[in-house]
């Protein structure tokens, strides 16, 4: 019981700190994709900021980004993205045996405690990624953007 009080109260301070210090936003974005995407087609696109309501200054005010598009070999590429230094780029690949189409596609974002609607002091942190194939789920993943701003509290706990 304790041990899960200290991890929520992680949480809280970690949602505190994305709120607080607006994210330090990245000057330079890395260009480096693991997957190639140009010759992919954009299939879904979603952007929402976490914290765009409860900073002063446009310069504070973080994004995240999902992307999925799809190969000529069929192969479905997501990629994340945020404007956060407690993010670094991400992508992963999902092997597919036809096309899909957007409505295959679904995110539902949530907050760390996983709560679909975010407060001041639980925004929105984690992007619940479901891609399905003839009506038959194929891969379904949480992408979490503030993994890395929690792990830099937790080592300061210790």
């Amino acid at each position: 019981m304790k041990r899960n009080l200290k991890l929520i109260s992680l949480y809280i301070a970690a949602l505190l700190v994305l709120a607080t210090v607006g994210c330090a936003t990245k000057e330079n974005k890395e260009t480096n994709n693991s997957a190639a995407v140009e010759a992919a087609d954009l299939l879904y696109q979603a952007t929402v900021s976490p914290n765009e309501q409860y900073t002063e200054s446009d310069a504070d005010v973080v994004y995240y980004t999902v992307e999925i598009y799809q190969n000529e070999e069929n192969d479905i590429i997501v990629s994340a993205d945020s404007n956060s230094e407690f993010f670094d780029r991400m992508q992963y690949v999902i092997p597919c045996d036809e096309k899909i189409s957007e409505a295959d596609i679904q995110v539902e974002w949530t907050t760390l405690m996983g709560n679909p609607k975010p407060a001041k002091d639980d925004q929105l942190a984690v992007a619940q990624v479901t891609i399905s194939e003839n009506g038959e789920i194929i891969s379904q993943r949480k992408i979490n953007f503030a993994r890395k701003a929690i792990e830099v509290i937790a080592d300061a706990g210790n």
